[in-house]
């Protein structure tokens, strides 16, 4: 069991937090890994600090620095870190976050018992003085339908605290889209092409939020909001390009539909102004063929064709009755 993990982590701007991170993922009990460290050209002492723990740490010499040059961005630093990983698994985390000492001990377990394409664990998200737990049940998804089903909450949708088989990922030529939320699409690029999914309740990964997180709902600016029409695009996309069982398919389009649901129903709620925003989410062009061979699809579409000031009206009650079906 001697299997090499690499950590990748991308440093910008975040010379408050990065100690805390750095140190995190240096002091792990499993003993093989190298981390790759992706230099995004911020503008503070990050990098000083990185090159100060790399000199001392007695891991100092397992860590890679790579330089980007210019600035990048988030996603870009993560294919870079595809790129030249040289271990068996891929772990990513966030460099202001913070994983705890066994963390990528226990995923590797999980791996190796499961034979997984990805291992994903719970997390705490942290934001100004309030801890939230986001605890996932211990369960392996194996086969097509279950490994795509789990993609709708089931299984951690983010790019952290997650092992990925790299393997898995480069014969797969899985990478981030940099032009969407990334999370999100990644996720859903993996279940495509995955056959076996784990997800374990411990926490390991300790996630500190910012207001305009992805996941904060209310908290959503304007371009957040903009992006999820580009995050629907490209489902849709991977959608028509990925050969499923009919039957599958239907029941993808169906929770697909409930997840623009839902984002509409942010915005309908918004202090801002997006609710414009509702008319793009719930538009016909996102209701296939298959709107003709089931008639949940059919009503969705006949609903994606009404004017906003109905879809407005009847949002509110259809996110009662999904969470209704959903407790059933």
């Amino acid at each position: 069991m001697n299997d090499l993990v690499t950590i990748g982590i991308p440093i910008y701007n975040v010379e408050k937090y990065v100690e805390r991170a750095l140190l995190s993922a240096l002091n792990q009990t499993y003993p093989y890994i190298e981390y790759i460290l992706v230099d995004d050209k911020g503008t503070d002492r990050s990098m000083e600090i990185v090159e100060k723990i790399a000199k001392t740490h007695p891991r100092g010499s397992e860590i890679k620095i790579i330089d980007h040059v210019i600035n990048r961005s988030q996603g870009v630093t993560r294919n870079t870190c595809i790129d030249i990983a040289t271990g068996k698994y891929l772990f990513f985390m966030d460099s202001d976050d913070e994983i705890t000492p066994d963390c990528i001990e226990v995923l590797y377990h999980e791996a190796m018992r499961t034979n997984a394409d990805v291992v994903g664990a719970s997390m705490e998200h942290i934001f100004k003085n309030q801890t939230v737990l986001e605890r996932w049940t211990d369960r392996v998804w194996q086969g097509k339908e279950q490994v795509i089903l789990s993609f709708f909450g089931q299984i951690p949708s983010y790019n952290t605290n997650n092992l990925y088989n790299l393997s898995f990922l480069k014969e797969n030529k899985l990478r981030i889209d940099v032009n969407t939320i990334e999370d999100i699409t990644f996720s859903f690029r993996i279940v495509l092409k995955a056959t076996t999914i784990a997800a374990i309740s411990k926490i390991t990964y300790k996630y500190y939020k910012n207001e305009d997180g992805v996941t904060a709902g209310g908290n959503w600016n304007e371009k957040i909001y903009k992006s999820w029409m580009d995050v629907f695009r490209e489902e849709k996309k991977l959608m028509e390009e990925t050969a499923l069982p009919e039957a599958l398919k239907i029941k993808v389009e169906k929770k697909l539909f409930a997840q623009r649901l839902i984002i509409a129903n942010y915005a309908l709620k918004s202090k801002y102004n997006v609710q414009h925003y509702i008319q793009d989410y719930l538009s016909p062009e996102f209701i296939g063929k298959n709107r003709w061979k089931n008639i949940t699809l059919l009503a969705f579409y006949l609903f994606s064709k009404m004017p906003l000031w109905v879809k407005k009206m009847c949002i509110p009650l259809l996110i009662k009755v999904k969470n209704n079906i959903k407790k059933e």
